[in-house]
């Protein structure tokens, strides 16, 4: 397991060198950068996934796999109740896959509504000074 330690150096007579352990520190990595939203919505993800980064740093390969899916369960759980406070209640219940085919669903109907509504602001296209410009309602 990865440490820091701290030595007091000491030089006897015969000019041998002798080390006392004064203090012994575990590694832990730099915390991951988070963009400031995710964390903001998902302070637990972000608690655990740090946590999960400290467990590689050990070799701890079996607790990383378990501790990154359960920071991703916090995270979109996390999200859908904060698209759907209402529902919080119901989304804290439901299994990952429930919540994951739920949040598809939405950026589905996001990204397909989102297209919809380009194509019906879209006016007209006219060529100006040799440049095509599209000219939004």
């Amino acid at each position: 397991m990865p440490a820091s330690a701290l030595y007091t150096p000491e030089i006897d007579y015969r000019r041998n060198y002798h080390f006392e352990l004064l203090a012994l520190f575990p590694y832990l990595p730099d915390k991951a950068k988070i963009a400031e939203g995710v964390a903001k919505i998902s302070t637990n993800f972000v608690k655990i996934f740090n946590q999960s980064l400290a467990a590689e740093s050990h070799n701890l390969d079996q607790l990383v796999g378990i501790g990154l899916r359960k920071a991703l369960e916090f995270l979109i759980k996390d999200y859908c109740i904060h698209k759907h406070p209402e529902k919080a209640a119901d989304i804290k219940t439901r299994l990952l896959g429930q919540c994951i085919s739920i949040t598809s669903v939405i950026l589905t109907l996001r990204i397909v509504l989102r297209a919809q509504h380009d194509s019906a602001t879209m006016k007209h296209t006219t060529l100006a000074s040799g440049r095509k410009t599209t000219s939004m309602i």
